[in-house]
């Protein structure tokens, strides 16, 4: 993105390394040592932070562009993530999202062919436990909210966040979702319930008071 034009690039992730400043200079400094000098990159340009809600607010209606990439069904507060791409984005700002809500427990496995297809027919079968059933596997080393798309699709519409564009994969034969599900969410049992992963493209189009 900096080589792209971008004025700065900020990065955020929970587990950042306390030396996540040395590293990311050490490695700018390689990337610069093998291109040309018109494209060389200053490490000042790069800010971290391990939460979105701990970004300045002179960035407040700031940001060009958000992405994420199957990050935000590891989220506990989805809703914070909506609130605060609503705070950053300006006016006609893009947030980019991909979603895997396939069950992650399965993907240590698909390198072995032979259990593909049984993956590949349960990838979203954890949707039909009940509340407690799902909290009791549920592994806090990879959290899943287990939150269906209509629920995304609910927050755009709160926050005035423009659904620019919606590319899904459902999985028809997966089980019926846990009425657990539909009711915590607040959702219908429709196929929206049965999407495996999801690209949503969201444009503030208003800005908040």
């Amino acid at each position: 993105m900096l080589s792209d034009g971008a004025e700065k690039v900020i990065l955020v992730d929970p587990i950042l390394p306390k030396d996540i400043s040395a590293i990311l200079k050490e490695q700018i400094e390689i990337y610069n040592s093998r291109i040309k000098p018109s494209t060389i990159i200053d490490s000042n340009r790069i800010q971290c932070y391990n939460n979105l809600e701990v970004i300045d607010n002179k960035w407040n209606n700031k940001i060009d562009y958000i992405c994420s990439n199957y990050v935000l069904e590891h989220f506990k507060n989805l809703e914070s993530f909506f609130t605060q791409i609503k705070r950053l984005l300006k006016l006609g700002g893009i947030s980019l999202n991909k979603v895997d809500l396939s069950d992650h427990t399965y993907h240590i496995l698909v390198k072995y062919p032979f259990i593909r297809k049984y993956i590949k027919e349960r990838e979203i079968d954890y949707f039909r436990y009940s509340e407690k059933t799902f909290n009791f596997i549920n592994n806090n080393k990879c959290y899943m909210n287990r939150i269906p798309l209509p629920v995304y699709i609910n927050f755009a519409e709160k926050y005035a966040l423009e659904i620019k564009e919606l590319i899904t994969r459902s999985n028809p034969k997966a089980a019926k979702p846990h009425k657990d599900i539909i009711k915590k969410n607040n959702v219908e049992n429709s196929e929206l319930l049965h999407t495996v992963n999801f690209t949503i493209s969201l444009k503030n189009a208003q800005i908040q008071n």
